[in-house]
């Protein structure tokens, strides 16, 4: 329980330091960096040649901490290796378009089999169209 209210709790709160990466810290990065990036990246593509290199480099970032947090779990909160919760709809939607942020999922092994353990749930599959 915890864990997920870490994760909500540090959802929005851009920039704040973290000692290690972990999932919980990503948390910081997924709203407001790849928000940013669906904007520059995908909508505004051409203006702003350097903004866009920062939003490849933040998207990066947060990809390698979700990583580094996924890495041995199935999903971001609960115990042992996890269980679905609201941490991760919370954040799925943004990782959901990769390719609107340019990133590779291949890179990111442990994000990529979290997304598509989700995107399978049947109640994703129902509301929306992962594939």
């Amino acid at each position: 329980m915890w864990r997920r209210l870490t994760w909500a709790r540090y959802r929005r709160a851009a920039g704040r330091a973290q000692s290690r990466p972990t999932a919980t810290a990503c948390g910081a990065e997924i709203d407001p960096f790849l928000g940013q990036a669906h904007q520059v990246l995908k909508f505004n593509r051409g203006r702003t040649p350097e903004n866009e290199q920062q939003c490849r480099e933040q998207v990066a970032r947060a990809n390698r901490t979700l990583e580094a947090g996924l890495t041995g779990r199935r999903y971001i909160a609960g115990e042992g290796a996890g269980s679905v919760s609201i941490a991760d709809m919370m954040c799925w939607p943004w990782v959901r378009r990769f390719e609107w942020h340019e990133a590779d999922p291949a890179a990111f092994p442990a994000v990529r089999d979290w997304y598509l353990r989700i995107a399978n749930r049947l109640a994703v599959l129902a509301k929306c169209r992962c594939r």
